[in-house]
């Protein structure tokens, strides 16, 4: 009698994704980071014949700015106009748009 390995399921990792659900050997599972994340560790883990998965562990971190972001700053570093009235990139400035 032939028993399959199982290797357990694997986290999947915050701001990130996977894809493959077998856990068994020798399969794979694949995974992603979400948009503005990078992964770092092992992209993809096989299912070993000694019940433990080959790879590091995966981790999505390091999000880089979005254009939303970017622009954002900017105007957090440059004068606003409202009307007739101008504000200095400051905290209020960014209470103000954000009330926009």
């Amino acid at each position: 009698m032939i028993l399959a390995v199982d290797c357990g399921i694997l986290p999947i990792p915050m701001n990130g994704s996977s894809s493959g659900d077998s856990t068994v050997f020798p399969h794979n599972v694949l995974f992603h980071c979400d948009h503005g994340f990078i992964l770092s560790g092992s992209t993809i883990r096989t299912c070993q014949p000694n019940g433990t998965w080959s790879g590091l562990p995966t981790l999505c971190s390091g999000r880089f700015e979005t254009k939303f972001e970017q622009n954002r700053k900017a105007c957090w570093l440059h004068t606003i106009r409202l009307g007739n009235k101008s504000y200095p990139g400051s905290i209020h400035t960014r209470v103000i748009m954000s009330v926009l």
